[in-house]
């Protein structure tokens, strides 16, 4: 009987990580999606102003 419940403990276990796998691998597409979608001015111009802030 010990035995069974380690079995269940195991497939427990790998259940989580795959659901762990599948929200990272959603997130990660998702936010591809929105680096796709183009900036507007105001967006474009922070992004600029961020980039030369972080090399002077």
């Amino acid at each position: 009987m010990e035995r069974l419940h380690w079995s269940y403990l195991e497939v427990g276990l790998l259940v989580l990580f795959y659901w762990g796998l599948m929200i990272w691998w959603i997130r990660g597409s998702k936010r591809k999606q929105d680096l796709a979608k183009p900036l507007t001015e105001k967006e474009f111009a922070k992004c600029l102003d961020r980039i030369w802030a972080r090399h002077f």
